[in-house]
């Protein structure tokens, strides 16, 4: 993705890091104007030490002004992921994703098995994720506690996200310029 986003704006800079941890190198400034964590990554951060230095990381980097974005699977999108197994077909490839959601601990095993066109035949490829649900109720105080507010989007169908959604955007912006 990151060769894609720099083919289509040759000039911006962009990084790759855990954000947990993340520094910027000594060559970018200290701050950005957009922060970006999609495709549910903070999902795959297990524990609310985890996610708070995360977010906190976030907070760091985030100029005066800017926007954090990120995305979550809540309990609700979790269990509606969990209900069957879901099979997604393109022209080149065809993937198979069961999961298993333990409502108790609020984790989710997911397997992926995916089945890759090349040339005249198709490649088998296996991953295992292992991801926890974030309710907006632990994600709230975690974002305050950063300087961080927040407005949360339904993540089909961009509107207020409901307790029923089943993935939820965040639009975060430091409270001071909120």
């Amino acid at each position: 993705q990151l060769r894609r986003a720099r083919r289509r704006a040759p000039t911006a800079r962009f990084g790759q890091a855990d954000l947990r941890d993340f520094t910027p190198p000594p060559r970018w400034p200290g701050r950005f104007d957009v922060v970006t964590c999609t495709y549910s990554a903070l999902n795959y951060l297990l524990t609310a030490t985890d996610l708070r230095a995360g977010l906190a990381r976030a907070a760091a980097v985030l100029a005066g002004g800017g926007i954090f974005v990120f995305d979550i699977y809540p309990p609700a999108g979790m269990m509606a992921r969990s209900a069957r197994p879901v099979v997604e077909r393109t022209d080149r490839s065809v993937l198979v994703l069961q999961a298993r959601y333990d409502r108790a601990r609020r984790i989710e095993e997911l397997d992926i098995t995916g089945f890759l066109h090349r040339g005249q035949a198709y490649r088998r490829v296996e991953e295992h994720h292992t991801q926890r649900a974030w309710s907006a109720s632990e994600v709230a105080p975690l974002l305050a506690g950063q300087g961080l507010r927040a407005q949360r989007f339904d993540g089909e169908t961009l509107g207020p996200a409901r307790p029923a959604s089943r993935r939820v955007v965040y639009l975060c912006r430091p409270a001071a310029t909120a």
